[in-house]
Protein backbone atom coordinates (compact mmCIF):
# COMPACT_ATOMS: atom_id res chain seq x y z
CA UNK A 1 0.00 0.00 0.00
CA UNK A 2 1.06 3.57 -0.76
CA UNK A 3 4.23 2.52 -2.55
CA UNK A 4 5.23 3.08 -6.13
CA UNK A 5 6.42 0.35 -8.46
CA UNK A 6 9.85 0.70 -9.99
CA UNK A 7 11.04 -0.83 -13.23
CA UNK A 8 14.61 -2.16 -13.35
CA UNK A 9 16.60 -3.67 -16.18
CA UNK A 10 18.05 -7.05 -15.28
CA UNK A 11 21.68 -7.68 -16.18
CA UNK A 12 20.83 -11.31 -17.04
CA UNK A 13 17.66 -12.42 -18.86
CA UNK A 14 15.25 -14.79 -17.13
CA UNK A 15 12.72 -17.48 -17.94
CA UNK A 16 9.74 -18.82 -16.06
CA UNK A 17 7.45 -17.39 -13.42
CA UNK A 18 8.68 -18.72 -10.06
CA UNK A 19 11.20 -16.11 -8.93
CA UNK A 20 11.93 -14.94 -5.37
CA UNK A 21 12.91 -11.75 -3.56
CA UNK A 22 14.90 -11.94 -0.34
CA UNK A 23 16.73 -9.25 1.64
CA UNK A 24 17.04 -6.81 -1.26
CA UNK A 25 17.99 -9.38 -3.88
CA UNK A 26 16.08 -11.06 -6.68
CA UNK A 27 16.64 -14.76 -7.50
CA UNK A 28 15.69 -16.44 -10.76
CA UNK A 29 16.58 -18.90 -13.51
CA UNK A 30 18.76 -17.51 -16.31
CA UNK A 31 17.11 -17.92 -19.72
CA UNK A 32 18.07 -21.02 -21.72
CA UNK A 33 20.32 -22.40 -18.94
CA UNK A 34 20.17 -24.17 -15.60
CA UNK A 35 21.98 -21.25 -13.96
CA UNK A 36 20.61 -19.69 -10.80
CA UNK A 37 21.02 -15.90 -10.72
CA UNK A 38 21.12 -13.37 -7.89
CA UNK A 39 20.74 -9.69 -8.79
CA UNK A 40 20.44 -6.49 -6.80
CA UNK A 41 16.70 -5.77 -6.60
CA UNK A 42 17.25 -2.00 -6.84
CA UNK A 43 19.77 -1.80 -9.69
CA UNK A 44 19.24 -5.12 -11.50
CA UNK A 45 23.00 -5.69 -11.51
CA UNK A 46 24.33 -9.24 -11.32
CA UNK A 47 25.68 -10.22 -7.90
CA UNK A 48 26.41 -13.88 -8.58
CA UNK A 49 25.28 -16.88 -10.59
CA UNK A 50 25.79 -20.61 -10.25
CA UNK A 51 24.77 -23.69 -12.24
CA UNK A 52 22.13 -26.00 -10.78
CA UNK A 53 23.52 -29.45 -11.58
CA UNK A 54 21.15 -31.89 -13.31
CA UNK A 55 18.27 -29.39 -13.52
CA UNK A 56 16.11 -29.43 -16.61
CA UNK A 57 15.60 -26.04 -18.22
CA UNK A 58 14.11 -24.34 -21.27
CA UNK A 59 10.67 -25.93 -20.74
CA UNK A 60 11.99 -29.52 -20.28
CA UNK A 61 11.01 -30.00 -16.62
CA UNK A 62 8.11 -27.62 -16.15
CA UNK A 63 4.91 -27.78 -14.12
CA UNK A 64 2.12 -29.34 -16.19
CA UNK A 65 0.94 -26.03 -17.63
CA UNK A 66 4.35 -25.35 -19.20
CA UNK A 67 5.29 -21.72 -18.85
CA UNK A 68 9.05 -22.35 -18.59
CA UNK A 69 8.54 -23.28 -14.93
CA UNK A 70 11.57 -25.60 -14.81
CA UNK A 71 13.48 -23.99 -11.93
CA UNK A 72 11.34 -22.48 -9.19
CA UNK A 73 12.54 -20.31 -6.30
CA UNK A 74 10.82 -20.07 -2.90
CA UNK A 75 11.49 -18.24 0.35
CA UNK A 76 10.51 -19.55 3.76
CA UNK A 77 10.59 -18.56 7.42
CA UNK A 78 14.11 -17.81 8.66
CA UNK A 79 15.27 -16.22 5.38
CA UNK A 80 15.59 -19.65 3.82
CA UNK A 81 15.86 -19.96 0.05
CA UNK A 82 14.75 -23.09 -1.82
CA UNK A 83 14.74 -24.13 -5.44
CA UNK A 84 12.49 -26.83 -6.97
CA UNK A 85 13.41 -28.59 -10.22
CA UNK A 86 13.66 -31.98 -11.93
CA UNK A 87 16.47 -33.53 -13.97
CA UNK A 88 14.20 -34.08 -16.97
CA UNK A 89 10.53 -34.23 -17.90
CA UNK A 90 9.88 -37.68 -16.47
CA UNK A 91 11.81 -37.24 -13.23
CA UNK A 92 10.68 -36.73 -9.66
CA UNK A 93 10.74 -33.31 -8.04
CA UNK A 94 13.98 -32.24 -6.40
CA UNK A 95 14.04 -29.51 -3.73
CA UNK A 96 17.34 -27.94 -2.70
CA UNK A 97 18.04 -25.45 0.06
CA UNK A 98 20.30 -22.79 -1.43
CA UNK A 99 22.80 -20.51 0.28
CA UNK A 100 21.36 -17.05 -0.55
CA UNK A 101 24.87 -15.54 -0.73
CA UNK A 102 26.82 -18.02 -2.87
CA UNK A 103 23.88 -19.91 -4.46
CA UNK A 104 25.57 -23.13 -3.35
CA UNK A 105 23.36 -26.17 -2.72
CA UNK A 106 23.21 -26.94 1.02
CA UNK A 107 20.80 -29.89 1.06
CA UNK A 108 18.56 -31.72 -1.42
CA UNK A 109 15.36 -33.75 -0.99
CA UNK A 110 13.42 -35.84 -3.51
CA UNK A 111 9.64 -35.64 -3.55
CA UNK A 112 8.17 -38.83 -5.04
CA UNK A 113 6.10 -37.06 -7.67
CA UNK A 114 6.92 -36.35 -11.31
CA UNK A 115 7.27 -32.61 -11.79
CA UNK A 116 5.62 -32.47 -15.23
CA UNK A 117 2.56 -34.18 -13.65
CA UNK A 118 2.34 -31.44 -11.00
CA UNK A 119 0.42 -28.19 -11.38
CA UNK A 120 2.06 -25.91 -8.81
CA UNK A 121 3.78 -25.86 -5.43
CA UNK A 122 4.51 -23.56 -2.51
CA UNK A 123 6.37 -23.78 0.80
CA UNK A 124 5.04 -22.77 4.23
CA UNK A 125 7.19 -23.24 7.34
CA UNK A 126 9.22 -26.14 5.98
CA UNK A 127 6.35 -27.92 4.22
CA UNK A 128 6.06 -28.05 0.44
CA UNK A 129 2.45 -28.27 -0.72
CA UNK A 130 1.92 -29.93 -4.10
CA UNK A 131 -0.86 -28.97 -6.51
CA UNK A 132 -2.52 -31.58 -8.72
CA UNK A 133 -2.86 -29.64 -11.94
CA UNK A 134 -2.74 -26.11 -13.29
CA UNK A 135 -6.44 -26.20 -14.20
CA UNK A 136 -7.58 -27.06 -10.68
CA UNK A 137 -6.31 -25.53 -7.42
CA UNK A 138 -6.51 -28.87 -5.56
CA UNK A 139 -3.60 -29.60 -3.21
CA UNK A 140 -2.81 -33.32 -3.22
CA UNK A 141 0.31 -33.75 -1.13
CA UNK A 142 2.59 -32.27 1.51
CA UNK A 143 6.33 -32.87 1.87
CA UNK A 144 7.88 -32.12 5.27
CA UNK A 145 11.52 -31.07 4.87
CA UNK A 146 12.40 -31.69 8.53
CA UNK A 147 11.33 -35.33 8.42
CA UNK A 148 11.84 -35.95 4.66
CA UNK A 149 8.35 -37.45 4.57
CA UNK A 150 5.69 -37.14 1.89
CA UNK A 151 2.00 -37.30 2.77
CA UNK A 152 0.30 -38.12 -0.54
CA UNK A 153 -3.02 -38.35 1.30
CA UNK A 154 -2.97 -34.70 2.34
CA UNK A 155 -5.68 -32.73 0.53
CA UNK A 156 -6.83 -29.14 0.54
CA UNK A 157 -7.78 -26.60 -2.09
CA UNK A 158 -7.27 -23.02 -3.13
CA UNK A 159 -10.21 -21.02 -4.45
CA UNK A 160 -11.27 -22.12 -7.94
CA UNK A 161 -11.99 -19.33 -10.42
CA UNK A 162 -13.98 -20.38 -13.48
CA UNK A 163 -11.87 -20.38 -16.64
CA UNK A 164 -8.62 -19.65 -14.79
CA UNK A 165 -5.53 -21.76 -14.35
CA UNK A 166 -2.85 -21.58 -11.68
CA UNK A 167 0.29 -19.94 -13.08
CA UNK A 168 2.18 -19.30 -9.84
CA UNK A 169 1.82 -19.72 -6.08
CA UNK A 170 4.04 -18.35 -3.36
CA UNK A 171 3.94 -17.71 0.35
CA UNK A 172 5.42 -14.59 1.93
CA UNK A 173 6.89 -15.48 5.35
CA UNK A 174 6.74 -11.86 6.52
CA UNK A 175 3.09 -11.10 5.86
CA UNK A 176 1.88 -14.74 6.10
CA UNK A 177 -0.03 -14.21 2.85
CA UNK A 178 -0.29 -16.96 0.25
CA UNK A 179 -0.50 -15.52 -3.25
CA UNK A 180 -2.12 -17.38 -6.11
CA UNK A 181 -1.56 -15.96 -9.58
CA UNK A 182 -3.84 -17.23 -12.30
CA UNK A 183 -4.04 -16.35 -15.96
CA UNK A 184 -6.41 -13.47 -15.11
CA UNK A 185 -6.53 -12.98 -11.32
CA UNK A 186 -4.37 -12.52 -8.23
CA UNK A 187 -5.86 -14.14 -5.13
CA UNK A 188 -4.66 -13.51 -1.57
CA UNK A 189 -5.07 -15.90 1.33
CA UNK A 190 -4.32 -14.13 4.66
CA UNK A 191 -2.82 -15.67 7.77
CA UNK A 192 -1.51 -18.88 6.19
CA UNK A 193 0.73 -20.67 8.69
Amino acid sequence: NNTNATTITLAVGYEGTYHAALNGFFYYNEANTSNMVKVNAVTGQLVTSAPLANAGHTNQSHFNWGGWTDINFYTDTGNLLYVMYAPNGSANIQVSRIDPNSLGVLQTWTIPRVKTNTGFAFVVNGNFYIGQTYSSPAIVGKFNLATSSYDSGYTNSLTPVAGDYVAHTYWDPGSKYLFEVTNSHHLLYPNVQ
